[in-house]
């Protein structure tokens, strides 16, 4: 699976709406465990993104991108 990431140029934006076609390639690389942990509960496994880098920095390019004009300055925990 080949991800199309566009190059950053200068005004260049990322789109904020997540597709259906880019929820299927995502979901493609999400892996459902179910009864984890415990039964009843449907586990997300994130692996098979992190293992691949094209998926991966779609994803988080995405996320930036939909965040990118918030007022999020840090995690408070």
């Amino acid at each position: 699976m080949v991800f199309s990431v566009p190059a950053r140029t200068a005004g260049m934006r990322f789109p904020t709406l997540l597709t259906a076609a880019l929820t299927a390639r995502f979901k493609e690389h999400i892996r459902d465990v179910p009864d984890f942990p415990k039964p009843g509960i449907v586990f997300k496994d994130i692996t098979p993104l992190l293992k691949d880098q094209e998926a991966f920095r779609a994803a988080v390019d995405h996320i930036v991108e939909r965040h990118r004009d918030s007022e999020i300055g840090r995690a408070h925990v």
